[in-house]
């Protein structure tokens, strides 16, 4: 590492707690600005991109264990798949448990750091399940010497799944829950299936589901079957809340073992890449990439890129030749070709911490014809405590509420039935359910005859009252939304919304994917709000806001990246939400000047969660607008944009008469009621414009003339 100016600066040393902030540059992968108490930033540049990730690894490693916290906000986490193949591996496992082999693999220098949590997946497992756990205790005893204590065992048949945790954080875990599937022949026989174990670690709760899915070329539909029904009947988490299913449950689902998907690509093309070892040509023809891509299995789930050989099927006792020939008795000859069997996937909430920092395969282990996979994360923890916070009446759960308003949806069905919204989450006191909507008879058009589109104004929404007001425990909170059916309570879709960056705005727009059973089923669109008593928006919430730093957030990017431009239009073809085309007309090309740094390791939901709109692209219901007007006139916090605002204003009141005749519509609310949008025959979205006077006698055109264009 050299100053970025090229300068022969004298050796430095400062103490960790010094550092306050490292900040990666977004042009240079290489660059990395260091900010030190009581110095201005300085620039330095590293050889390559791989030692300035290892650099700021360690950083936050030594923040975390040095950190005045009573328990670590960061937690490392090992993961591990490998199909034994019914055989015993007689020599140590070490390179699998430290993560070195082939692939991105964890740098050297961190090696003596042992993981928080270890979690070891394996199929086709021919010992006990005592036997292995003692087998794994011990290997990290000689690695680590550290004696790993025993969260949680399931196993199924071969499957076998164990946790293991440092003994220091063993009361931190709470809520552990166990379950298996069986997903073999008629679905009763257990040699293909998955294990599953929940738990939570102080506010966050972590799922981890280990599977074998059936095997062959040509069964990617049944594979797809078998992960939907291990959705459906895996039961961990809060049973009450089943509803959401455990890809919306959890804070981060993480999925993994031999999921069998195969490469649809010639054998000898295969073996010529893996040869020149180029594996990008590879992965186009994945069927698990493939179907995810459809949307079809594990939708939303993420995979680090893989930089190593195919993991199945080798020869056993080399890790050179692939044996792609099987011999069957009753089918005669079967080939196998190379594949990456072997996976680890995850999903996360939105705007929650996670880093994937390795994920590669090993090459020593030999005794079974697939290859040991290993993983490691970095994940944030909420570690909010409530009784260190002084909540006193006026800050109670009553003074704050959490507004939904102008909800739509698109459903894949041609169901006219009526949905309603059940709203979930940690801040509620319980689960909250809508008012179901209203469907006209025009809301599924010939041309959309397989949609639906719901919606739901704030009317139909009851307000959610939290348990505490506090802006640092909300910061941290989410909303489960399903939309159910009123006829049979059917689930048609969930979706996670984070509340994280509703503030210091107090306004956010979210949109967002609908999923069931790990399949898209549609999207929904919508806003919310959050005030206190008096209607005014609480950007800091009685001033109670707690504004340290977590561990986790010590790295964050030199500019933040551009927010994608994500379409806020109505989703139904009446356009019943006017708001969101005034929106989606203003958005900004790019982000503010005055918007924060990115976070590296803050995951986005690609669908668009929780994305944050400024006043003057936001249209909300009469009562949200004058609640934003009330805080403006209160001065609780700077607005960005007063031209903007201002702008906004007046045109409001340059209505004139149109405006005037709708305010009739809410007597004595006194809030102006917004004009609302029509269809034009071309299907667009328009909004009324006053009616043109006739022309006079004189102006009128003669009757052979042509029409205006």
């Amino acid at each position: 590492m050299r100053s970025g100016k090229g300068e022969n600066d004298e050796i430095s040393r400062f103490a960790h707690d010094e550092i306050l902030q490292l900040v990666k540059s977004k042009s240079n992968r290489t660059n990395l600005g260091v900010v030190l108490e009581g110095h201005k930033r300085k620039d330095f540049v590293f050889d390559e991109m791989k030692s300035r990730e290892i650099f700021c690894q360690l950083i936050q490693q030594m923040k975390n264990l040095h950190s005045p916290q009573p328990d670590p906000e960061q937690l490392s986490i090992f993961i591990g798949s490998f199909n034994m193949g019914d055989v015993v591996p007689a020599d140590t496992l070490q390179s699998w448990l430290l993560c070195q082999g082939l692939g991105k693999t964890r740098d050297p220098i961190l090696q003596p750091v042992p993981f928080d949590l270890y979690v070891i997946g394996t199929q086709e497992c021919p010992t006990s399940s005592r036997d292995w756990v003692q087998r794994i205790i011990k290997e990290l005893l000689m690695l680590h010497k550290i004696t790993y204590k025993l969260v949680s065992s399931v196993s199924l048949w071969g499957i076998r799944l164990i946790v293991l945790s440092k003994p220091e954080h063993l009361h931190r875990i709470t809520k552990i829950q166990t379950s298996s599937v069986k997903t073999g022949i008629a679905n009763a026989l257990g040699n293909k299936g998955a294990t599953g174990v929940s738990f939570n670690i102080d506010q966050t709760s972590l799922c981890f589901i280990n599977c074998h899915l059936t095997s062959g070329s040509e069964k990617c539909h049944r594979r797809n079957q078998n992960i939907s029904d291990i959705i459906r009947y895996l039961v961990v988490g809060n049973k009450a809340l089943n509803v959401f299913g455990i890809t919306t449950l959890f804070h981060h689902l993480f999925w993994f073992g031999d999921l069998n998907y195969r490469l649809d690509i010639d054998l000898q093309e295969i073996l010529s890449k893996v040869d020149s070892l180029d594996y990008r040509p590879l992965i186009k023809g994945d069927q698990l990439k493939q179907e995810q891509e459809k949307k079809k299995v594990l939708f939303n789930f993420e995979e680090e890129e893989i930089t190593f050989p195919p993991t199945y099927r080798y020869e056993r006792g080399s890790r050179t030749r692939y044996a792609w020939r099987k011999i069957k008795k009753a089918t005669q000859d079967r080939i196998n070709v190379p594949s990456w069997c072997d996976r680890v996937l995850w999903k996360s909430y939105p705007q929650t911490y996670v880093s994937c920092t390795s994920y590669g395969c090993t090459e020593d282990i030999v005794t079974s014809d697939h290859s040991p996979v290993f993983t490691s994360f970095d994940i944030g923890i909420d570690n909010y405590s409530t009784d260190a916070q002084e909540v006193d009446s006026e800050s109670a759960a009553n003074q704050t509420m959490i507004i939904l308003d102008q909800v739509e949806a698109m459903i894949k069905t041609s169901s006219r039935m009526n949905f309603y919204l059940e709203i979930h989450s940690s801040c509620l006191e319980a689960v909250v359910q809508s008012q179901p909507n209203k469907l006209n008879n025009n809301q599924i058009m010939e041309q959309h005859i397989s949609k639906t589109y719901p919606v739901w104004n704030q009317d139909l929404i009851p307000q959610l009252k939290p348990v505490i007001s506090d802006e640092e425990y909300l910061k941290y909170q989410y909303l489960l939304l399903a939309v159910r059916s009123e006829l049979d309570h059917e689930s048609y879709g969930c979706c996670v919304i984070s509340l994280r960056k509703l503030f210091p705005s107090g306004v956010l727009s979210f949109c967002c994917s609908l999923t069931h059973r790990g399949e898209e089923t549609g999207e929904i669109k919508g806003y919310i709000a959050i005030k206190i008593s008096n209607s005014s928006l609480a950007p800091t919430l009685r001033g109670r806001a707690r504004t340290r730093t977590k561990t986790y957030e010590l790295v964050c990017r030199d500019e933040e990246e551009e927010d994608p431009h994500i379409d806020l239009s109505p989703l139904s073809p009446d356009g019943n939400i006017q708001a969101a085309a005034a929106a989606n007309s203003k958005l900004s090309d790019g982000p503010s000047k005055n918007s924060p740094t990115s976070k590296p390791g803050l995951h986005s939901s690609s669908s668009g969660d929780g994305l944050q709109r400024s006043f003057n692209s936001y249209e909300p219901s009469p009562s949200v607008f004058a609640a934003l007007k009330e805080r403006r006139k209160d001065g609780a916090r700077k607005v960005e944009s007063t031209s903007n605002i201002a702008d906004a204003m007046k045109k409001r009141k340059d209505c004139g008469d149109s405006l005037k005749k709708r305010q009739s519509l809410n007597a004595g609310t006194g809030y102006p009621a917004i004009p609302r949008p029509r269809r034009c025959n071309s299907g667009t979205i328009q909004t009324r414009k006053p009616r043109a006077p006739p022309p006079s006698t004189s102006e009128r055109p003669a009757p052979d003339a042509p029409p205006p264009p």
